[in-house]
C-alpha cells in the first residue's frame, strides 16, 4: 500500500480494516487487494467491527459513522444523540450507543433499518465483542479480561 502506515487494525469477515495517521480507512483482502477506502476525521478515531465482521464503526469525539466492513460502503444513519461510546450486540446489525450528553441515556440501533430505540446503558467501561465468538473483553492491566455482555 505504499506509504500507508496503520495506527489501528481490526479484522472483518473478508480481511482487515486499517486506519492510518492521516485518517484514511482501508479494507484489505487476505491477498492484499484493496476492497474499499474512505477518509475519516483522523487517526484519533476508534475503529471497531461488530459480530461476524459484517459492519464497522468509526467513533471520533462525538462523531460516529457506520460502514459495511468489507467494502466500506457508508450506512445512512442519523443518531438521536452525540455518541460517547458503543457496544456491539450479538446480532451483527445491532449496536448499543451511549450518548455523550446524558450519563444514563443510550439507544439500541439496527444498522439495516436505521431504526433506534431507548436502551439501558451498561455500567462500567465499554467491552469489545470478539469476532465470531459470544465473548466480550476489556483491558485489564494490559491484558484482555472477560467482561459481561451489555
Amino acid at each position: 500500500m505504499g506509504d500507508f502506515s496503520p495506527v489501528s487494525l481490526v479484522s472483518h469477515g473478508g480481511g482487515v480494516l486499517a486506519l492510518d495517521a492521516e485518517g484514511q480507512l482501508v479494507s484489505v483482502a487476505p491477498d492484499g487487494a484493496v476492497l474499499g477506502q474512505v477518509p475519516v476525521s483522523g487517526a484519533e478515531a476508534r475503529l471497531s467491527v461488530g459480530a461476524e465482521g459484517t459492519f464497522a464503526a468509526v467513533l471520533d469525539e462525538a462523531s460516529l459513522r457506520f460502514y459495511e466492513a468489507r467494502t466500506l460502503t457508508p450506512l445512512p444513519m442519523e443518531l438521536p444523540c452525540e455518541a460517547a461510546d458503543l457496544w456491539w450486540l450479538e446480532r451483527p446489525e445491532r449496536v448499543l450507543i451511549a450518548c455523550a450528553q446524558g450519563a444514563e441515556q443510550a439507544f439500541a440501533v439496527d444498522l439495516r433499518t436505521a431504526r433506534y430505540e431507548p436502551a439501558q446503558r451498561p455500567p462500567g467501561a465499554p467491552a469489545r465483542r470478539l469476532l465470531g465468538r459470544p465473548l466480550y473483553v476489556h483491558g485489564c492491566d494490559g491484558f484482555p479480561c472477560t467482561a459481561p455482555a451489555p
